[in-house]
């Protein structure tokens, strides 16, 4: 393709769509429609013909091109069954987010590419929902206005105004934040930006923006900051700002075959054990969700180290301990020293 390919596909994809869908477009029209002049269109037609081989004809009754061939695919769409059905679950698993232009490009999207398959697969994206089907975390939900800003701040570099609640300090605060990129985890998004008031890149949670307003200034991301590196350090959506440390988790004979092909962490180590167990070692500079990983497999996940988290779940255990025993009705007949599993 030409060296101004990227400005080129977008046309001939707009051309090969109408002509597809048999309606006869002629060049003013197609000029008219995607906003270039007719003698563009007339060089987009013939580098069709020519170079891809389309198989245009004009039908001077209708007055307008069509495809000679039913069958023609566009050569720069190679799209199969199962590319599409995994576009349309991530549509589903993205559903929060309807109401944005994120949520109707993918649905766009999805009925765009259908349209460019192979003439011997047959897919019908009205039946996929009563065939797939694709359930998000809980997730709480995003001003669908707050989500089309930070996704146009963050393409534009544009900075922003906001109204921002900490939930760890029940505060609200206004801010002026640098948005650098946004992420998502279990369906959560998250936001990374630099933070004018703490001077340092912190994570938002795009659902706790109470306001958000575009600025009339824009931002330079710093050279060294890319967003995967920088999320590779911390645990899930938690990220510190310390040393990163080692985490050891051991997990027991009963469930180490269900958890031996997860991956939690890019830094993860599997290492089998004789006994049956598994450690698992990430290196990380937060620890809560490791804390909330571990405890969420009971007595079969057990942290090695680092001291202080196994200190911390220890803790946790033994809270958790003394709100069943005061609250049990038989709490009177229990054994106040009821053992810890270690």
């Amino acid at each position: 393709m030409p060296a101004n390919s990227r400005s080129l596909i977008p046309r001939l994809l707009g051309i090969h769509h109408e002509v597809k869908a048999k309606r006869f477009p002629n060049v003013p029209s197609l000029a008219e429609s995607l906003d270039f002049c007719e003698k563009t269109i007339r060089r987009d037609i013939a580098y069709l013909k020519k170079t891809l081989g389309a198989p245009l004809a004009y039908d001077s009754n209708r007055r307008g091109f069509y495809y000679t061939r039913a069958d023609y695919q566009f050569p720069a769409i190679a799209v199969s069954e199962g590319e599409l059905l995994g576009v349309f679950l991530g549509s589903q698993l993205l559903r929060q987010y309807h109401g944005t232009k994120l949520g109707e490009h993918l649905a766009r999207l999805c009925t765009r590419l259908a349209e460019f398959l192979p003439s011997t697969v047959a897919i019908d994206l009205n039946d996929l929902p009563h065939s797939y089907a694709a359930r998000p975390a809980a997730a709480e939900p995003i001003d669908a206005a707050i989500m089309q800003t930070l996704l146009d701040c963050v393409r534009d570099c544009v900075s922003l105004e906001m109204l921002y609640y900490t939930a760890s300090r029940d505060l609200t605060q206004r801010r002026r934040i640098d948005p650098y990129g946004l992420y998502f985890v279990d369906g959560e998004c998250y936001l990374v930006a630099y933070c004018h008031l703490r001077e340092d890149t912190r994570t938002f949670h795009p659902a706790r923006i109470r306001e958000l307003a575009r600025t009339q200034e824009t931002f330079t991301r710093p050279a060294d900051f890319d967003l995967t590196s920088y999320l590779d350090d911390g645990f899930r959506h938690m990220r510190g700002t310390g040393p990163t440390q080692t985490v050891t988790l051991r997990f027991s004979p009963a469930i180490a075959r269900f958890v031996q092909n997860r991956t939690w962490h890019p830094s993860q180590k599997t290492e089998p054990q004789p006994d049956g167990s598994l450690l698992i070692r990430f290196r990380i500079n937060h620890t809560l969700e490791v804390k909330r990983l571990a405890l969420s497999f009971g007595p079969n996940c057990e942290v090695l180290e680092p001291p202080d988290l196994r200190a911390e779940v220890e803790s946790e255990i033994r809270a958790m301990l003394a709100v069943y025993e005061r609250t049990s009705p038989n709490n009177e007949k229990e054994d106040p020293k009821c053992p810890i599993v270690p």
